[in-house]
């Protein structure tokens, strides 16, 4: 470790008896409700920390089982070790990483089955189940992904899940999206073949009908848009939905009031024998007082990328009854590549950013937000450690802006890449420093050899932990503040590549608090305080998920009195600040009166942290401040 570099904090592992699917960005996700998905080859966990919800402490964790089952085969088949000098490296590892004195985070999950035909045995169990899956025998699970908050019947989120097949499914909970299980209630790839527009585009070339409809149904990628921040449609979604397909099409969708998917248009956005491999949505921007729009950017199999402008207008018909309207613009090209495959894309503050192997690339407009700069910025990776798998040509796993200025790039070899003054004038950092972050969490994921099945450890004697690959799916930050990172990870060697069967292979999730120097976060008092006084409208993000990053930190830090009463202080301001409240609310439209007002959402969020103090580590300080 280098020196002076403060230790990470561990706020929850656990282990889940699976196996990695592939690398990509949305493998590991959160949703505004607070809800962490991570994704399989054959299951999706859907998991909320308890602390996020209503419920108690959950009585088992998950991987209880999965622990004893581990422990009774590492005491059947123990690694054998003639001398002291074959002993394997895990015996001289470094002390582990620090926990919270109270003990890890237990997360709560749901359970749904993708072709289950035995579901009504499954829960017809008198066990309860805190697992939950999603996921068939015989068809992997490719990508899945978010919809708004909102939107659901029960008004959380939907899940949108693209299997191997081409399948794009719609999930929604049966209940409450914390307790009850999660079950399909639309195919959307199926009614994109049945329904195309009649805006539809030519193709440029003629296709055999017959196999057009073939490669029609095999979606390949999908991506879900934000909601729109309009005041005055609250309420009424207007987010699209994108499904590509193999012919090189793709159609728009939207969930509409019905609760159930329109499609709004069907393109031809490809050339024949091209498709999209990979699609996201940038934020929406107001054009004016009822019109928004957002860029939908496309990768093509050819290297090259593309993009189109989507327009929604809010109207108000009969009855006041709103809805959205839809135009798009034409297809323009942003970059023509180099035949390379795009390995993930990303819009950040309306900056493109985009990752091949090896390099880095970037492209700012007119459009783009808070940044200096514009035109098209690459830069080239340089291998950042020197594990078993560390490659600059490794798949990039997650594009995170930690900061104003700070873009974090990491790859499934848990190798990460600095990117500073993103704002201004963007340029890689020295690999020392970037090594910081790919060392905090390399070191938390080796912890987890102690727990590794022993058919995986036979003939890994004398292995050095540089020789232990961290096999890394998924990644993904914990809200908009602080340096909280949660992942999915396997630990393999060449001495264990030969281990297939599912029932000896564990996926580690880790959520850690990962503290290297080099990344500098606002003070947690002052984000606290800017929180609270000027929050967010809280009708599409859970007020548990907004504060559970702060929530999170305050749980990582020994209990101390000054923390408590700066806490207190601050409820007590925000307390008295809604105090002056004018309670005439808006007489046209009580829901945008009730949930649009600053006072109001300042005291929910006080509401939560006060609940929230009274069960963490400064429950003590906090009732003593009182």
């Amino acid at each position: 470790m280098l020196p002076d570099q403060p230790s990470p904090t561990v706020i929850s592992s656990r282990n889940l008896q699976s196996t990695l699917s592939h690398p990509s960005q949305h493998t590991v996700s959160w949703n505004d409700d607070g809800q962490c998905l991570v994704l399989t080859t054959k299951r999706i966990y859907v998991s909320t920390p308890y602390l996020a919800t209503r419920r108690p402490k959950p009585i088992r964790p998950l991987d209880d089982r999965s622990i004893k089952s581990i422990l009774k085969l590492q005491k059947k088949n123990p690694v054998k070790v003639e001398d002291h000098s074959d002993a394997p490296s895990q015996t001289k590892r470094a002390r582990r990483s620090k926990r919270p004195a109270g003990g890890e985070i237990e997360w709560w999950t749901v359970e749904a089955q993708v072709n289950d035909f035995n579901r009504k045995e499954a829960f017809d169990s008198d066990v309860p189940s805190l697992c939950a899956t999603i996921g068939g025998e015989g068809d992997p699970l490719r990508q899945a992904l978010w919809s708004p908050s909102g939107i659901a019947p029960s008004g959380g989120c939907l899940m949108c899940i693209l299997t191997g097949s081409g399948r794009a499914l719609i999930f929604a909970p049966d209940g409450d999206p914390q307790a009850e299980p999660w079950l399909e209630i639309e195919e959307l790839a199926l009614s994109s073949r049945n329904s195309a527009s009649p805006s539809s585009s030519p193709p440029e070339e003629k296709m055999d009908p017959q196999e057009d409809d073939v490669l029609e149904s095999r979606s390949t990628c999908i991506a879900w848009s934000k909601h729109i921040p309009s005041t005055d449609m609250m309420g009424v979604d207007g987010s699209v939905i994108a499904v590509a397909n193999r012919s090189g099409s793709i159609a728009l969708w939207t969930y509409a009031a019905q609760k159930t998917s329109t499609q709004l248009d069907y393109l031809r956005m490809c050339p024949v024998g091209s498709w999209s491999t990979q699609m996201a949505w940038s934020e929406w921007t107001p054009l004016d007082e009822d019109t928004y729009k957002s860029r939908l950017a496309f990768c093509v199999s050819d290297g090259s990328i593309k993009a189109i402008d989507v327009t929604r207008t809010a109207k108000t018909g009969g009855s006041k009854r709103k809805s959205w309207e839809f135009q798009r613009d034409d297809i323009t090209t942003l970059d023509h590549g180099d035949g390379r495959v795009i390995t993930s894309l990303k819009w950040i503050n309306n900056v493109l950013v985009w990752t091949k192997a090896g390099t880095v690339h970037m492209l700012a407009d007119d459009e783009s937000r808070n940044i200096s700069w514009r035109g098209f910025r690459s830069f080239e990776l340089a291998r950042v450690g020197h594990w078993a798998g560390a490659s600059p040509y490794s798949q990039v796993i997650s594009i995170e802006l930690l900061n104003p200025t700070t873009l974090l790039v990491v790859q499934s070899s848990l190798s990460t890449h600095l990117i500073q003054s993103f704002d201004s004038s963007p340029a890689l950092v020295p690999i020392t420093e970037s090594l910081q972050v790919a060392l905090d969490a390399r070191r938390i994921s080796l912890e987890n050899l102690d727990t590794v099945p022993a058919p995986q450890l036979d003939g890994c004697d004398g292995l050095e932990e540089d020789g232990w690959t961290t096999h890394t799916s998924g990644w993904a930050r914990v809200g908009d503040w602080g340096r909280s990172i949660i992942w999915a990870t396997e630990l393999t060697s060449f001495q264990t590549l030969h281990i297939e069967s599912e029932a000896h292979r564990y996926v580690h999730l880790i959520m850690a608090e990962i503290c290297a120097s080099t990344v500098s976060d606002e003070a947690f008092t002052q984000a606290l305080t800017k929180t609270l006084r000027s929050p967010r409208v809280l009708v599409h993000i859970s007020p548990q998920y907004v504060l559970m990053p702060f929530m999170l930190h305050m749980l990582t830090l020994s209990p101390s009195d000054t923390l408590a009463a700066d806490v207190q202080e601050l409820v007590l301001l925000c307390l008295q600040r809604t105090a002056e409240y004018d309670s005439a609310l808006a007489s046209q439209n009580l829901v945008v009166g009730l949930w649009n007002d600053s006072s109001l959402n300042s005291l929910r969020l006080c509401l939560i942290l006060a609940i929230w103090c009274t069960v963490s580590l400064v429950v003590k300080d906090f009732r003593a401040k009182r």
